[in-house]
């Protein structure tokens, strides 16, 4: 995990109509936003991208798919999603 990483609250909302667990941290003053969505229910596509100074990266595990966004730098969103995925491949 990024140094600094703090998780700050979680909530349930919905992704594309299926539900979905936010996790929300910040990493330095930056908040990020962390959706975890059931793989039975599809699968998003790993992408990494850029787009008005906000990074969307995401991954799969076995069970999850897993989306990131933020403006903090790449490197560490990275970071915390791969801290994300071993979490997941531990459990």
């Amino acid at each position: 995990m990024p140094p600094d990483t703090t998780l700050i609250g979680a909530d349930l909302t919905y992704f594309n109509g299926q539900p979905a667990a936010l996790l929300l941290f910040t990493i330095h003053k930056h908040q990020v936003s962390i959706f975890l969505i059931q793989r039975a229910n599809g699968s998003v596509t790993a992408l990494r991208s850029t787009q008005a100074g906000f990074t969307i990266d995401s991954a799969n595990t076995r069970d999850l798919c897993i989306l990131a966004v933020s403006n903090v730098n790449p490197a560490e969103l990275e970071l915390l999603v791969a801290s994300l995925v071993r979490a997941q491949s531990n459990s």
